[in-house]
């Protein structure tokens, strides 16, 4: 069975930027997005990813925009023709970043000089 995982991961940043905006969801798939492993789609103002996981495993991302502020709506799993069970529901992405000056007066070796961090 071939490795789905780089085109998962490429779907995926094709639709990252849709999260990020400030505006209502406006998203255009093209064409050959969908397979057996993968589809996405849009319905109203919510994108939907699925995937096949292990052991093949059905999984869901829904997103959406609510109030300019990016939301999962829901992580979900199934199995087979089973229900879809919620994993996470209307949860909101936190984005950090920590940044720092790299100085020499630490005493480390040169080769050790990121173990302070």
């Amino acid at each position: 069975m071939p490795d789905f995982t780089g085109m998962k991961l490429t779907a995926l940043a094709f639709f990252y930027p849709v999260l990020l905006s400030a505006d209502s969801l406006h998203c255009t798939l093209p064409v050959g997005v969908s397979t057996s492993e993968l589809a996405a789609g849009i319905d109203g103002d919510t994108l939907s990813v699925t995937w096949t996981g292990e052991r093949n495993a059905v999984l869901r991302a829904r997103f959406a925009i609510d109030r300019g502020t990016p939301v999962i709506r829901d992580l979900s799993a199934k199995t087979g023709a089973g229900a879809w069970t919620t994993l996470g529901r209307d949860l909101i992405p936190e984005f950090t970043t920590i940044s720092g000056v790299r100085r020499e007066a630490h005493g480390l070796a040169y080769d050790h000089r990121w173990d302070v961090f």
